[in-house]
């Protein structure tokens, strides 16, 4: 029979044989591609079957109690379960608080439009803060937070602040923004507040 080539294996969908291949073997000698490949229907066969025969053993080594590699015989303790049950819920909480591929819409807005005078971190501290009279606001102060609404928020960031250089943002941004931005703003408050 002819050695596989690359083109011959992508026509008959054996492209795991040359996966398979060892260091220094060429990818198409891998143990036993060659011979089920004889034909398409042959070598369907033989990858189903030995998938059917992965899947029967995993299925008696979970019915034993036993890990997923039965030919370790280890069997699966109460901590292994709850060390494993923290990895992974640690792991979905990062991927949570980590999801920055795209940053909380909020967040571009108020670092185009707030962070000059209210600082990066919300603590009214931004380059423009010194030359202010009087100050920004410190929105990590817990004493902000006492009390305060989420529309009270939506209309300072929409009208201003009369007696402060709070500019009003209803004609610079639209409504959907003025929300994103409260709603990262919302981020600043103490916990418990």
């Amino acid at each position: 029979m002819p050695v596989l080539r690359a083109r011959q294996a992508a026509a008959r969908g054996a492209w795991h044989c040359l996966r398979r291949g060892r260091r220094g073997q060429r990818p198409d000698a891998a143990r036993g591609c060659r011979a089920s490949h004889r034909t398409p229907d042959r070598a369907a066969d033989i990858h189903r079957r030995s998938a059917d025969r992965r899947v029967r053993r995993a299925r008696g080594a979970r019915r034993r109690g036993r890990v997923d590699g039965a030919a370790r015989g280890e069997r699966v303790s109460e901590r292994g379960v709850a060390l494993f049950a923290v990895v992974v819920a640690a792991g979905v909480v990062a991927a949570a608080r980590t999801d920055s591929s795209e940053p909380h819409p909020g967040r571009v807005i108020y670092e185009q439009r707030c962070a000059a005078c209210h600082g990066t971190g919300g603590a009214g501290d931004g380059p423009a803060a010194a030359a202010m009279e009087p100050r920004p606001r410190n929105l990590r102060d817990a004493d902000f937070w006492r009390g305060r609404t989420t529309a009270e928020l939506r209309q300072v960031v929409r009208n201003g602040k009369p007696g402060t250089l709070m500019a009003p943002f209803a004609g610079a941004l639209s409504d959907a923004e003025i929300d994103a931005v409260v709603a990262f703003l919302q981020s600043f408050r103490p916990a418990g507040h």
